[in-house]
């Protein structure tokens, strides 16, 4: 944990960090940032309106922009044949006078275009509402109403939607079967065959030019599209195909709307244009012309342009593919409806859609014109390019000079490049029609031949797609030597196609040259061109990287590979030019791009164009670099022509619908009426008629409302006046149709209606919130929630903090230290400590069966177990039995039984209950459980010895004759003994009960043991004897062997002990004999009992922890020492703290000393030696005297004396503390001092003073001042309510007897007094002597005569002790009198003598016993025994398995020379095991508590922070840390005891001192677990004890407050900031992501995740109105969300570098020891819940009123990281299952009105321990505790049973009420009532099912159950249902899973009634904070 020095430590602990799992750390971070979001979701969001089956609708409608929405009139007739009022029936078919009729309703298309803007909806729904007064609403039609099938079979509308102008497109793209009928087309061509030559070819256009082009141009009347198609058909037709090449202002100038789309068509490779940018071509092109836009998609999916260019089909076409399911939608209809009403427009007609395909190129096809002679065959023709050079060039110029007429920058008009394209059509003679020229004029011919050098490419074109023929080289013809007969030439006409970046493959044998190098083909161009002019050349390949050209015979179809450096071509006769094309696609076909591409409808061709190599496709003729611009020339070819009925606008939208209601959804009864009608956004169904709904204002619920009032049905009759008054007023806005009701106007029909003016509809309505709910409950249960919700938060960072970080503490094993057995020296003792305060005796036998086999051996030969080893019994119950019970226990020990035979034993006993511990015997043979387990592990005949039954099974371990002997007596003894092992007759419990011995308990087990020998009778048996006895002596090297012979131990076969001394008299009779080594003794075997003078008296004082009234204290150990030359020196102490009694000699004092070390007997003061062993001798024989020895009890009275002579007080601690008393009063001597006044001063005390006070010795030398002495303590005064004066003085020891007076007595006084003393000696018998040295006083009183009797302190103590009731001399009668002496002692020489009486104050207790006690642990410098102590707590209901210090030992040593040895490690103060039982038996009880602290322990294993629960623990004693050395530390305590949690508090206290812990993850120890009341208590005694914690370290410990102020300061700039973003508000912008209207964030603009957010939440989490509705305050709570995700990545590099510094583990413990003293502050958590329900049920607003899929979503998350942080270290301990985290995490629910009690007592006792100094550390159980916490608890689960039951009822009789009233009546619901009830019934059901299991244990129904489910007379149903109930018990975890994930995604994926689950879920979110 220290920092290391460079870089390297940095890595260290960032690795030692990084070692935890990185999924726990993620999580940690997660749920560190997302509570906070939470939290500041809950300020932010807007309430949920419960309006369920209504919808949400978009901001501005709740801001009152509603459109108008305009109903018909009522009708007033019956009459058929127009719209009529007709009769309904109701439920049942029953009518009741009441009438419908059909409602139309209309919207204007502006309103309509308006609601639809940014599409909050795209459709709208409608709903009437009707009521008779204004006041109650009901819905009367809903969408089953709309124009319904159940009318007719006509399908008609069902709602009102925006106009939608759609264009269905043909499919387009190839030659089918279409005609002249269906494809206009056909009618601008002469012949059929030369319309189809004409014809646009999608996949011939895909070859020419890769990519495809298209414009949509909507043309308004046929009359334009006719103009232009009769135009294009006879200027534009080029090389046989209709193509113009216009501007795009020229080609579009007509078009009154416009659109486009561009990309790769049918999924075929081609690179993409540099015009198209998003699948739309770029807005330049169309600058100047329509600002009118229409979108290109696809049906059915809707998509954009680029997804519609990639269908493509292939049938019906005769060749090639074409589009598929195309149409065109226009983007704002208004603009186009607004042109068809226009009164100029009206003779246009409709809108059609024509599409041209535009393309910047021509083909990469190059045409070689080549003259050959007649006699010239084809083959021989251009063998040699050079040959054919001239007459190629001169032939090729007539075609190419038209191929590039357009080069010239020249503009020319339309005509003269109509001409011009004319004339390129020449050679295409079968093409001609009536439109074509005959021939060219003389000036064409003459520029066709001036521009015949044009035909010469340069080599600097910039892509190979657009380079022409070049010119080969003119070289010189050879002159002929004769000359001949020129010969007739004919024109052969070749076409290349190019393949950019394509390499074919080269079939072999066809190669015909190979030109590298060549200048003229040295391009892609020139490369084509030498192909093309050699009539043998069918293939060319032009590789880039050497410049080379190679020309094939044969072309090859497939491609070898795709580099932009290669060039192909194919090149044949002009007349395959199909043939070539379609071999091209082929070669394209095979490409594969690097990325698959998404499949939408892969066509078979479906190729990435986009993932062309670079250069790969071909480009335009002209500059790249040229602007696009709206002027620049493209060519331009009709792809589709609309007809009459496809390809024309239509209008799929509604604005009327027709309401025509079912039979069965009545209006109203004739009279008067208000209606209205409402839009929503999705259908509405409404099963019943009883929905309540709230009244005006609509927008909260409608997108647009309109309603009439007025008379219905011929009926004007109204039920109030004031109701036709309402629909007057409301009518003011539309006087035109009200006059009647107005009165202006008596020709207005009487039943007019009126249109409901708006503002009586609709309102501004501001979104409420629920933090800001007006309502006060609702308020204060909102905020207590987000206290709640923050504490939950807090609690849990800080229990799961410590799981993120690791001190890389290493951590051995028992196989590593094994064999270094020097380890042991290093330690004083080893001590395994138990204690009991009222267990069982067969709790009790099994936990020491069990710490006698956890002794280690190590492999090793030098040292092979610890030299001292320990066990320590604390008995705080002060039993007899429980002494009697150890003394038998030692003695079998004694015998060295077989460490097989324990741990055997000790196996059997481990997996017990207490009720098999109440009612089953450890000598059991077998329990009766069904499994026949054998208990007792003996041989069946040695069983039948000790049992008296006989076992028929085989096995079990034999024993030696001496242990069976001895086991037999432990047997019998216990049998014996009652349960609780208290007795009638016990010691007395005023002084400290403390039983020494040592006993022989080896490691060998069996035939391995040579420690003893069994003897058969023959005749060398003693020859036998000597030849071992001679074996052990040389072992343990002793040379005389009468010496060694006192320590064995020889036993015959009646189990008597023999002396081998006599071994010549020894009969055949008493053989086999077992003879014993008793040498080894090398176990100390402890009983201790504290003395408890508290118990002997009445007076039950509030203890304390100082000299304070009425506290017991006894003298310091430095009171009894004498100052002498000491072996270990230590400081000299002051003048004024001079030991009692010092001699005045000039040494140093020692601090400490034992009386049982040879050189300190002397050094003791004489007087208190003999005072101590005088009473233990008295106190021993009394006790004997009153044991009866005879039969039974004989076996009783024997062991007890055995103990007794273990019972030794040895050192001056112990002796000062049998010196106590009462503290009465602190009084002042006369030089100044404070003295104390002891009452009922220890017999050993006043024997001492006494003896002092003889002897003169009880003054200080110094001062001549007494230091002790005994006081007469007077009262003076009256008494009064300030109490009685009282006077204090010096007296001697002695006693006073009253005797009567007989009348007429004159008895000498000589006499009287010698007869006295003779009837005190025959009372007090021989065990007072030197009844002499008494001295007898006569004191005359006016009740009789007073004998007061003086003398030695021994004589007056023995006697004071027998307590004389009556004695007679000579005729007086009397008895002793009690004159309850007081002693006065000096205030610096008395200590607390009680301490502290709880379980750490026994700790302590045998801490300090061993402590100053010799050879247990040393002091450090100069003391030979080490300092180091190891100290095992094992409590007695947990049983230590043998391996326990083989797994715990190694956890206390370190490696040191370079990891070679082991040493102590002093960091180290805690190995902590968990507490583990049974996995056989389920007790259910111990998960309530054991689970959580196991989980929690193995997360803090990884720093070091491992808390010890006080039991299964190892701790370091070290004397450096912790000592004797001076007076001022005798009272200082190891084990902290101010509170309840000593072990917890212990730990606390040693990370204060810079120590670590660390837990052994195995089970070591095998517990009971306690009964259900017990673990309930023990649960509130935790509560109390970290209650009294939290004040104590919080007033004590700096560190601690500190990290409580830090924690509060975060916590409440938590809630501020979730508050209210008082960080962007501060800063006037949001940080990251701007919200509408402020977009400006601290970067200037928004990061790249605000967008998807948007999207994401206005998609998938909540509606898109929702989203509106909230977008700004959602916006900023992600900002807030970013920002707090910046606060918490800076927070964990805090901690990475404070982690490298090495200052993290220190942080993380102090963050343990706060969640340790304030995890009780969440146990109150179902209060609130409970109060919640009631305050819903009586008609609270629920608080949570939340959108429930926002809020399931982060609750999902939050619970996602909850779990995985817990499963990650649940996964590492198998014994925790999800039943024992249920039933923990329950477990505070349970005991909520426990923990209140204990929050209360556990604060007033923090105060006494702050303030008064009390000590509350014992657990104050009265003796009918249980009961009472039973009876609480009993009351408390059936008062939630209870509750639930009447929730239930309530709910039932609720909804029945409504459902009645709705049906007489016809009132309806409320909705916000519905929730509120099922919230409250369903949260309150929630809490009920927690606590079942407790219910039916608590009413012992588990059993009866049990009994029924396993009743076979019972029904199937009774027991199937009866065996849920208790199925439910096991599987209850699974309702956790339920709810934290179930319920969330029952809501994300749109399940109804989601808001009612809200309280739930959010209940649970809370539970998990519970110590989890």
């Amino acid at each position: 944990e220290k920092c290391l020095p460079t870089a390297d430590a940095c890595r260290w602990h960032v690795a030692a960090m990084v070692q935890c799992s990185v999924c726990y750390n993620i999580c940690f971070f997660t749920y560190a940032w997302l509570a906070p979001v939470f939290l500041r979701y809950l300020f932010t969001a807007h309430s949920f309106k419960p309006g369920s089956p209504f919808h949400s609708v978009p901001l501005r409608t709740l801001a009152g922009e509603v459109p108008a929405l305009y109903m018909s009139s009522f009708p007033q007739t019956t009459a058929e044949g127009v719209n009529h009022c007709r009769p309904c029936q109701e439920v049942g078919g029953q009518r009741s006078g009441m009438y419908q009729w059909d409602v139309t309703l209309s919207m204007s298309y502006e309103d309509l275009i308006e609601q639809s803007k940014d599409k909050p909806v795209s459709t709208m729904y409608p709903l009437v509402f009707a009521s008779n007064d204004n006041k109650v609403w009901k819905v009367v039609a809903d969408a089953d109403d709309v124009a319904g099938k159940w009318k007719d079979s006509e399908s008609r509308v069902t709602h009102l939607s925006a106009p939608l102008l759609i264009a269905n497109l043909k499919n387009f793209g190839c030659i089918d079967d279409e005609k002249a009928k269906t494809d206009p087309w056909f009618n601008y061509f002469s012949q059929i065959d030369m319309a189809k030559k004409y014809k646009w070819d999608l996949m011939n256009h895909v070859g020419m030019h890769g990519a495809v082009n298209l414009v949509a141009c909507v043309m308004q009347g046929m009359e334009d599209v006719d103009q232009l198609m009769h135009t294009y058909a006879r200027d534009c037709r080029f090389k046989g195909e209709v193509k113009c090449h216009l501007s795009s202002k020229e080609a579009l100038k007509k078009c009154f709307a416009l659109g486009s789309a561009c990309g790769n068509a049918c999924g075929n490779f081609a690179p993409k244009p540099r015009e198209c940018m998003e699948d739309t071509l770029d807005p330049a092109l169309f600058v100047g012309l329509t600002e009118r836009r229409v979108k290109v998609k696809i049906s059915p999916s809707g998509a954009g342009p680029g997804e519609a260019l990639k269908f493509c089909t292939q049938s019906p076409c005769k060749q090639g593919r074409h589009f598929t399911n195309m149409y065109v939608e226009a983007k704002n209809p208004i603009e186009f409806l607004k042109s068809q009403m226009d009164a100029r427009n009206k003779e246009k007609g409709s809108f059609y859609v024509l599409m041209f395909a535009m393309s910047d190129f021509h083909p990469p096809m190059h045409t070689f014109s080549i003259e050959v002679s007649d006699d010239e065959s084809d083959g021989e023709e251009g063998e040699d390019d050079d040959d054919d050079s001239g007459s190629a060039d001169a032939s090729s110029g007539n075609d190419a000079k038209d191929e590039h007429k357009d080069h010239n920058k020249t503009p020319k008009k339309a005509d003269e490049h109509k001409h011009d394209e004319h004339h390129h059509d020449n050679n295409d003679k079968q093409a001609t029609d009536k439109h074509k020229e005959k021939e060219k004029t003389p000036d064409q011919k003459h520029q066709d031949k001036g521009k015949k050098d044009e035909a010469k490419h340069a080599e600097d074109h910039k892509k190979p797609s657009t380079h022409k023929p070049t010119k080969a080289p003119d070289k010189k013809k050879k002159p002929h030597k004769d000359k001949k007969k020129k010969k007739k030439k004919k024109v052969h006409s070749r076409t290349c196609v190019d393949l950019p970046g394509v390499r074919l493959n080269d079939i072999k044998g066809s190669e015909l040259a190979t030109l590298v190098g060549k200048p003229h083909a040295s391009d892609p161009l020139g490369c084509t061109a030498a192909c093309g002019k050699d009539l043998k050349c069918k293939q060319s390949i032009f590789a880039q990287k050497n410049k080379g050209c190679y020309l094939f015979k044969l072309a090859a179809v497939a491609a070898k590979e795709y580099n932009p450096g290669f060039n192909s071509s194919y090149c044949d006769d002009a007349k395959e030019k199909k043939s070539m094309m379609m071999m091209l696609h082929q070669a394209y076909k095979a490409y594969v791009p690097p990325s698959p591409a998404p499949a939408l409808m892969p066509p078979p061709l479906a190729r990435l164009l986009s993932d062309l190599p670079p250069g790969a496709g071909v480009s335009g003729e002209g500059d790249a670099d040229e602007p696009i611009t709206s002027d620049r020339k493209y060519y331009w070819q009709i792809a589709h022509v609309p007809n009459l009925t496809i390809g024309v606008l239509t209008d799929q939208g509604a604005n009327e619908v027709q309401v025509i209601p079912r039979n069965t959804s009545c209006f109203s009864t004739p009279g008067f009426l208000f209606m209205v009608a409402c839009m929503t956004s999705k259908p509405v169904y409404i099963s019943d008629r009883t929905h309540q709904l709230e009244p005006p204002p609509f927008n909260d619920r409608c997108l647009a409302v309109g309603g009439k009032c007025g008379a219905t049905c011929g009926s004007a009759q109204e039920g109030d006046e004031a109701v036709a008054n309402q629909c007057r007023n409301q009518a003011l806005h539309n006087v035109a149709t009200s006059r009647r009701l107005m009165g202006e106007s008596k020709s207005t029909s009487p039943y007019s209606s009126a249109t409901i003016a708006k503002q009586f509809l609709v309102e501004e309505i501001v979104a409420k919130k629920p933090s800001s709910s007006p309502a006060i409950a609702a308020h204060f249960f909102f905020n207590m929630f987000v206290l709640i919700a923050v504490m939950s938060y807090f609690a849990t960072l800080i229990s799961k903090f410590p799981g993120n970080f690791s001190d890389n503490h290493i951590i051995h094993t028992w196989d590593e230290i094994r064999t270094h057995g020097y380890v042991a020296a290093q330690f004083g003792s080893v001590v395994t400590c138990s204690s009991s305060t009222d267990e069982n005796k067969m709790v009790i036998l099994r936990n020491w069966i069990g710490k006698a086999t956890t002794r280690p051996q190590f492999d090793d030969r030098d040292v092979s177990t610890f030299k001292k080893w320990v066990d320590v019994f604390c008995d705080d119950g002060h039993r007899e039995g429980a002494r009697v019970l150890w003394s038998a226990w030692t003695d079998f020990l004694d015998t060295d039984p077989p460490i097989g035979f324990l741990q055997e034993w000790a196996t059997n006993l481990r997996k017990i209950t207490w009720d098999l511990a109440a009612d089953r015997s450890p000598f059991d043979l077998k329990w009766g459980d069904g499994k026949g387990k054998r208990v007792l592990p003996l041989v069946p005949e040695q069983a039948k010895q000790v049992i008296g039954v006989e076992d028929a099974s085989d096995g079990g371990i034999r024993l030696r004759i001496d242990s069976l002997r001895k086991l037999k007596d432990l047997s019998e003894i216990y049998n014996s003994l009652p349960h609780d092992l208290k007795l009638a007759l016990s010691m007395p419990s005023s002084d400290d009960v403390i039983l020494t011995r040592r006993v022989v308990l080896g490691m060998q087990d069996g035939q391995k043991n040579t420690n003893y020998i069994d003897i058969a009778y023959k005749q060398s048996w003693q020859k036998e004897y000597d030849n071992w006895l001679e074996g052990r002596m040389k072992s343990s090297k002793i040379s005389s062997k009468d010496q060694f012979q006192k320590n064995v131990v020889c036993t015959d076969c009646n189990f008597k002990t023999v002396d081998m001394a006599n071994a010549a008299k020894f009969e055949q009779s008493m053989f086999p004999l077992h003879v014993r080594d008793c040498s080894g003794k090398n176990i100390i075997m402890i009983y201790c009992a504290r003395a408890r003078p508290d118990m002997e008296t009445h007076n039950k004082t509030a203890p304390k922890r100082d000299l304070s009234g009425y506290m017991w204290a006894c003298l310091r150990p430095k009171a009894v020492r004498k100052s002498y030359e000491a072996k270990r020196t230590f400081k000299r102490k002051p003048a004024e703290e001079t030991p009692l009694l010092n001699t005045g000699d000039d040494y140093s004092e020692r601090s400490w000393s034992s009386v049982t070390g040879p050189s300190q007997v002397e050094s003791l003061l004489d007087e208190i030696k003999p005072c101590v062993e005088g009473v233990v001798e008295r106190q021993n024989k009394r006790f004997l005297d009153r044991l009866d020895d005879s039969g039974d009890n004989a076996l009783r009275h024997a062991l007890t004396q055995t103990y007794l002579k273990y019972r030794t007080v040895d050192s001056d601690w112990e002796l000062a503390r049998f010196c106590s008393g009462q503290i009465t009063s602190t009084e002042r001597d006369i030089d100044g001092d404070e003295v104390v006044i002891l009452d009922n001063p220890s017999s050993a005390l006043l024997e001492l003073i006494s003896d002092l006070h003889a002897s003169g010795k009880a003054t200080s030398t110094s001062s001549g001042r007494p230091l002790l002495g005994l006081a007469a303590v007077e009262t003076v005064g009256e008494s009064s309510f300030l109490g009685a004066s009282r006077t204090v003085h010096a007296t001697a020891p002695s006693l006073e007897f009253l005797f009567n007076v007989p009348k007429n007595s004159n008895q000498p006084s000589g006499a009287f007094q010698a007869e006295f003393k003779k009837q005190l000696k025959q009372l007090m018998g021989d065990s007072v002597k030197d009844m002499n040295a008494l001295v007898t006083k006569e004191k005359k009183r006016d009740i009789g005569l007073c004998v007061e009797v003086s003398g030695p302190g021994r004589i007056i103590e023995h006697i004071r002790e027998n307590n004389i009731r009556e004695i007679k001399v000579l005729d007086y009668f009397g008895r002793m009198i009690d004159s309850h002496p007081h002693v006065i002692v000096k205030k610096d020489l008395l200590m607390p003598s009680a301490g502290v009486r709880g379980r750490s104050g026994g700790y302590n207790f045998i801490v300090d016993l061993l402590q100053f006690r010799d050879g247990f642990i040393g002091t450090g410098d100069g003391d030979l025994t080490p300092d180091c102590m190891l100290f095992g707590i094992v409590e007695s209901r947990f049983q230590p398995l043998p391996d326990f210090w083989r797994k715990t030992l190694p956890k206390m040593m370190k490696n040191t020379n370079g990891g070679y040895d082991y040493k102590v490690n002093r960091d180290v103060c805690l190995v902590q095991a968990p507490e583990s039982f049974g996995n056989d038996i389920l007790e259910e009880n111990e998960e309530l508590t054991g689970v959580s602290y196991s989980i929690l322990n193995i997360i803090r294993q990884r720093c070091g922070g491992v808390t010890s629960c006080g039991t299964n623990a190892v701790w370091l004693v070290d004397a450096k840390d912790f000592n004797r050395e001076d007076d001022k530390t005798v009272t200082n305590e190891y084990f902290h005891s101010r509170t309840l949690l000593g072990g917890m508090a212990t730990t606390h206290m040693n990370f204060a001192n810079g120590k670590r812990s660390v837990y052994v993850e195995e089970n070591v120890c095998t517990g009971i677990a306690k009964r259900p009341t017990e673990c309930l208590c023990d649960l509130q005694r935790k509560i109390e004890g970290s209650v009294q914690l939290f004040w104590v370290e919080l007033f004590s410990c700096s560190r601690v407050m500190i990290m409580a102020i830090m924690v509060c300061v975060a916590a409440w700039v938590t809630v501020h900031s979730c508050r209210t973003p008082w960080v962007q508000d501060a800063a006037g912008f949001n940080f990251f992501c701007g919200v509408p209207g402020q977009v400006s964030t601290i970067t200037g603009s928004e990061i790249p995740i605000c967008e998807p957010v948007r999207k994401f939440m206005g998609s998938f989490v909540m509606d898109h109105n929702t989203w509106k509705s909230n977008e700004k305050d959602f916006m900023t709570l992600v900002d807030a969300a970013l920002i707090w995700f910046v606060v918490c990545v800076v927070l964990a590099l805090v901690a990475c570098i404070l982690s490298c510094r090495g200052i993290m583990p220190a942080i993380v413990r102090t963050v343990i020891r706060l969640e340790d003293i304030t995890y009780w502050m969440t146990s109150l958590n179902v209060l609130y819940w409970l109060v919640l329900v009631f305050f819903m049920v009586i008609g609270m607003e629920p608080p949570l009123m939340y959108d429930p899929p926002v809020f399931m979503v982060l609750l999902l998350l939050l619970n996602i990281t909850q779990h995985s942080m817990m499963n990650h270290y649940k996964v590492m301990n198998e014994t925790i299952t999800e039943i024992s985290v249920w039933r923990s995490q329950i477990s505070h629910t349970l005991v909520a009105p426990l923990a209140i009690s204990a929050i209360w007592s556990g604060t007033k006792s923090a105060m006494g321990v702050i303030w008064k100094n009390a000590d509350e550390s014992f657990w104050k159980k009265k003796a009918d505790d249980n009961t009472e916490n039973l009876n609480k608890l009993t009351a408390w689960v059936t008062t939630i049973w209870i509750a639930f039951a009447g929730c239930i009822a309530y709910v039932l009789f609720v909804q029945a009420r409504h459902t009645l009233e709705g049906f007489l009546t016809g009132a309806t619901s409320n909705p916000l009532e519905n929730v509120r009830l099922h919230s409250s019934l369903l949260l309150l059901g929630m809490i009920a099912i927690t606590v079942w299991d407790a219910f039916i244990s608590l009413w012992e129904a588990d059993r009866w159950l049990e009994t029924v489910a396993n009743n076979e007379k019972k029904n199937w149903l009774t027991r199937q249902a009866t065996k849920m109930l208790l199925s439910g018990r096991k599987n209850a975890w699974i309702l956790r899973y339920v709810i934290d994930f179930v319920c969330p995604i029952y809501v994300l994926v749109g399940g109804p009634y989601g808001i009612i689950l809200v309280c739930l879920a959010a209940y649970a979110s809370t539970v998990h904070s519970l110590r989890m």
